[in-house]
């Protein structure tokens, strides 16, 4: 008795595959990492991404108004 052949396979079952493929490559290639919080998130794309200047001058200008934050023992030992 020979072996049943495999059923056909939709195209979107192909593409899905395909696609599976594609991205384990992609994660392969540019050395993916994987964080373990949104903050480590955003540090590693900081460190990776310079923002654009009109906005990094505001931000800068943003934070020269802020006052200086104070530790949180002189904030807690002061009431």
């Amino acid at each position: 008795m020979p072996p049943e052949p495999d059923p056909p396979r939709s195209r979107l079952t192909g593409r899905t595959q395909a696609e599976e493929q594609t991205v384990a490559g992609r994660a392969q290639q540019t050395g993916a990492r994987e964080f373990g919080s949104v903050e480590e998130l955003f540090r590693a794309d900081r460190a990776q991404v310079a923002p654009p200047p009109h906005l990094e001058h505001r931000v800068r200008a943003s934070l020269a108004q802020e006052p200086p934050r104070q530790p949180w023992w002189r904030r807690w030992l002061r009431r």
